[in-house]
């Protein structure tokens, strides 16, 4: 049950984990970029993209999921970069497999409980009957009334493909993200202090991470920092990539 992953450059080892409903393919252009300086591993996290299905799924799980995949590809030390629920799993591994890490870049995410927010695009994922299209357009059409956004739309079409059969499905595990809707906005248990350089990265149009937030989290990081991007919501590397890509740099 290995996991998926793409890999470019040479260097430290830098792992990027995606989040809920993404992919490594929503990191290549980063990746690459960032690959001019560092060995980069654009993972699928169970669930999605081309990595295994499973029922099992919690934040416990995925940090067990990143400690093998290390194991595997003999990776003793990595910086990680994750992103909203990859923010999630990069911190419950922090603290996990603390010798492990040797920074910690946090997009738009922290270790509280938080409720997922986007349940009509959910519902509109989980009422597209794949059974009956014949076209990508055509699934555009059925997801163009409660998706209106089309940048959005594409990005969750990223997880349908055509089987060797030729008719499409989910790429996805939609029924057991669904299921575990819960377990992607559980908190994260803080154990201890973690020493290694931190940063925290919030849109400015977001409010995953409050002002109210960053005091709490200073005192679980000791080495930790933390960046506002301008003209960026939760999707902060997608808003403004150069920005974020700047900053990602700088700190690495």
């Amino acid at each position: 049950m290995n996991l998926f992953f793409r890999k470019y450059g040479s260097g430290d080892a830098l792992v990027i984990l995606h989040g809920l409903f993404g992919s490594s393919m929503n990191w290549n252009s980063i990746g690459k970029k960032l690959s001019e300086n560092y060995s980069v591993y654009l993972l699928d996290q169970r669930n999605h993209g081309k990595s295994f299905h499973s029922d099992d799924f919690n934040y416990e799980i995925l940090s067990n999921d990143l400690n093998e995949f290390m194991i595997e590809n003999q990776i003793e030390q990595a910086h990680l970069l994750g992103h909203s629920m990859g923010g999630k799993a990069s911190l419950q591994f922090a603290f996990d497999y603390p010798e492990k890490v040797k920074s910690l870049a946090i997009v738009d995410i922290g270790l509280k409980k938080f409720r997922f927010q986007d349940s009509e695009l959910l519902q509109a994922m989980i009422e597209l009957d794949l059974n009956i299209v014949k076209s990508r357009k055509e699934i555009d059409e059925q997801l163009k009334d409660k998706i209106p956004e089309f940048a959005l739309r594409q990005f969750i079409m990223q997880n349908i493909h055509r089987s060797k059969e030729g008719s499409f499905d989910w790429r996805m595990n939609l029924s057991v993200l669904a299921n575990n809707i819960k377990e992607v906005g559980a908190e994260i248990d803080a154990k201890g202090v973690f020493a290694q350089p931190t940063l925290f990265i919030r849109g400015s149009k977001s409010d995953y991470i409050l002002d109210e937030d960053m005091i709490e989290l200073k005192k679980y990081f000791e080495n930790v920092s933390f960046e506002t991007i301008k003209d960026a919501g939760h999707w902060v590397h997608f808003d403004n990539p150069n920005d974020f890509l700047s900053l990602v740099e700088e700190f690495l």
